[in-house]
């Protein structure tokens, strides 16, 4: 019977820890290595709601994007998601930056969601960089990756020259735009910061602010295929997890 270790060095070995960021917490978190699995749901967040949805489906694993611990507890008070799992025995692993970049990880799935061929990587692994169809104007592009990816407040910066090359990074990646305005004629991530906005508007480069939970949430929900592959004696469920910024 496959167990939460069995699951957890299956991540390890696609999206290998020690390729996180330093500042990260993936891997292994909450609960029992040794526990058996028969039903594990995947979500961006360990939420109390995803919690409880969780407990109630019977599941003994949770596999989440973004760590539940990043920092060391120096309280755990009941009624908060690291005490439901542990009162309810629910393991908790969590692939975050190391899956951003793996092959097949979040930058790879956000890139083929949007339509995007010819992958390559940059250096560091963050940027996954494509190529359209056909060129088309950025405001076309950002059309079409707002339908997509069901953004409905996508921000971006203009420039009149049609777009054939994308570089992608889910979630909060707006730090990466210089690095993206040399391999790509466009760039899309999650979160930029209006300053960054600013010096790219200046600079004619168009870069595409999609939203953190938009550009990770489907992404992440693509590993759900894999590990059914994977482990076929698991049932494997997506949590209904909503986002939590609304728009107007």
């Amino acid at each position: 019977m496959t167990t939460v270790a069995d699951i957890n060095n299956w991540i390890n070995s696609i999206a290998p820890y020690d390729t996180m960021e330093e500042w990260d917490n993936s891997g292994f978190l909450v609960g029992n290595m040794q526990a058996p699995v028969r039903r594990c749901v995947l979500s961006l967040d360990a939420t109390l709601a995803v919690v409880d949805f969780t407990v109630g489906m019977g599941a003994e694993l949770l596999l989440t994007h973004h760590p539940l611990i990043f920092h060391g507890l120096r309280q755990v008070y009941t009624g908060t998601p690291v005490s439901e799992l542990v009162q309810n025995g629910i393991a908790l692993i969590s692939a975050h930056t190391c899956f951003d970049k793996a092959p097949g990880g979040i930058g790879d799935r956000l890139a083929t969601l949007l339509g995007l061929t010819n992958l390559t990587h940059s250096a560091d692994g963050f940027l996954t960089v494509g190529r359209l169809s056909q060129a088309m104007s950025v405001d076309d592009f950002a059309a079409m990756a707002g339908e997509v990816l069901e953004s409905d407040g996508l921000r971006y910066t203009d420039t009149e020259a049609l777009i054939e090359t994308v570089a992608v990074c889910g979630g909060a990646g707006g730090e990466f735009w210089r690095q993206a305005q040399q391999l790509a004629d466009c760039y899309l991530t999650g979160e930029v910061r209006y300053h960054d906005l600013l010096e790219a508007a200046e600079a004619q480069y168009p870069v595409l602010a999609a939203g953190h939970y938009e550009t990770e949430y489907a992404a992440f929900m693509t590993l759900k295929e894999r590990l059914e592959q994977a482990f076929p004696d698991v049932e494997f469920i997506c949590a209904p997890q909503k986002n939590p910024v609304l728009t107007v």
